[in-house]
């Protein structure tokens, strides 16, 4: 007897854990396409579409449910133009202009929200 139930409470504890991985990756999928939407938008909006800067930024999946914002097209741009730095002649300081923190934030609040709301629903 003690068999069955061990084997029954394993198997509702499996298929828990199964649907709480599948709610994990729908909301990080989810709450990265968000992201990548809102940096281009901000990135659009403070740089007016010079050099298709905000249309590099693409997500992919790192890990079941972990997924990274990235620009694929210049890469090594994002932090220049997120931080300040010196100018190309040495002369003076660029003054960064904040796009991805701001998207990274509200995406962080985002997950937890939509992941919170997804697991007490289920």
């Amino acid at each position: 007897m003690n068999d069955s139930i061990e084997s029954q409470i394993s198997d509702i504890i499996d298929t828990y854990s199964e649907d709480v991985k599948k709610i994990v990756e729908r909301v990080g999928k989810n709450v990265a396409k968000d992201c990548v939407n809102d940096v281009k938008s901000r990135a659009t909006a403070i740089f007016k579409g010079e050099g298709g800067y905000a249309k590099g930024f693409k997500s992919k999946k790192l890990k079941e449910g972990a997924y990274v914002v990235y620009n694929a097209t210049k890469p090594g741009l994002t932090h220049l133009l997120e931080n300040s730095h010196v100018t190309g002649k040495g002369t003076g300081r660029y003054a960064g202009r904040p796009h991805i923190k701001p998207a990274e934030q509200k995406a962080i609040k985002e997950y937890e929200d939509k992941l919170r709301e997804e697991l007490n629903r289920g």
